[in-house]
């Protein structure tokens, strides 16, 4: 494992921060559930959220534009997030 020396000699070796998912499918796990976080939390009243079959989408046009949490991009999320 590669470390980092400073200035008193000892080594400091790289690890993985706490909380960080070890593998792929534990990413994708923390994925889905932070864009369901974002989802529920993002501004807009419950009424305009449709999450029926596992969908996590937001039409309320008064505050952004139609976005769907599950499929849309992050950059595509914030993009339509921040148009408003």
């Amino acid at each position: 494992m590669a470390g980092t020396e400073i200035a008193t000699g000892e080594l400091i070796r790289a690890t993985k921060p706490a909380g960080l998912p070890s593998n792929s499918s534990d990413l994708l796990s923390s994925e889905k559930k932070l864009r369901e976080l974002l989802w529920l939390n993002h501004g807009c009243s419950k009424s305009g959220l449709y999450g029926d079959d596992g969908e996590m989408q937001c039409n309320n046009g008064e505050n952004h534009q139609w976005i769907d949490f599950k499929r849309d991009s992050a950059e595509e999320i914030e993009r339509k997030l921040r148009a408003t």
